[in-house]
């Protein structure tokens, strides 16, 4: 690789932070969307869970961006462009009671 090629490809990832964004669930984990260059609108999000203490759990991609997780549930919100008016879609987590909690 040479000097400038390899200048270029690091300055791009020095300047983007390491994730988009950060939330926590019902149970006290917390799920980090990181960081990918070009992510189309239709590409999976990659988020990566961790436990309460901080303890790596999982990986995982969602197609959506949510705003809350909460009881077996995921929530996001979306804007209709011809009303104006928000709405709020529910989604079920089918393996809520699988997903560890923490390293034990």
């Amino acid at each position: 690789m040479d000097n400038e090629f390899k200048s270029f490809y690091y300055s791009n990832y020095i300047n983007m932070p390491f994730f988009y964004s950060i939330l926590t669930d019902s149970e006290g984990r917390i799920y980090i969307q990181t960081n990918t260059e070009d992510l189309e609108p239709t590409q999976l999000r990659p988020y990566d869970i961790f436990s309460r203490s901080g303890y790596y759990l999982y990986k995982t991609f969602l197609a959506i961006h949510p705003e809350v997780i909460k009881g077996g549930f995921l929530y996001t919100r979306t804007r209709d462009e011809e009303t104006g008016d928000e709405i709020v879609q529910r989604y079920k987590i089918k393996n809520w009671d699988q997903i560890k909690t923490g390293i034990n």
